[in-house]
């Protein structure tokens, strides 16, 4: 009894190493193959300063490709923060908010926004 609920506990963990380091196989591999275009431009708004950033690639699900926009988004703005600002450092994000999804044939448009004052830099 005891030798069998090892064994199951086993290939649920097994399962579970596998299926996450499959995810991250698919996501490095996907972000560089078919993300194509990114956008991202400052607003003054009443609140403050927003980033609003538009990421645009061909889809390949839809489970899939929310995970992948976000991660995307993210990471456009990361690079574009540290060019423009030359800041080095870890950019801790919060608020980042989904504002439009848009499909066009095979591709999917995403647009999210960020406020300027949830960025947070932190030195190494």
């Amino acid at each position: 009894m005891t030798v069998m609920i090892m064994f199951v506990k086993f290939e649920k963990l097994k399962t579970t190493i596998i299926s996450s380091l499959l995810g991250l196989i698919l996501l490095v591999s996907s972000n560089s193959l078919y993300s194509n275009t990114s956008n991202i431009r400052l607003e003054k708004e009443a609140t403050g300063n927003i980033y609003h950033i538009k990421v645009v690639f061909e889809s390949k699900g839809q489970v899939q490709d929310n995970r992948l926009s976000f991660l995307r988004a993210k990471s456009q703005l990361l690079k574009y923060i540290k060019m423009s600002s030359k800041v080095d450092g870890h950019i801790d994000m919060k608020h980042f908010t989904l504002i439009d999804k848009k499909f066009s044939g095979k591709n999917v448009m995403y647009h999210f926004s960020v406020k300027e004052s949830d960025i947070q830099f932190y030195p190494k």
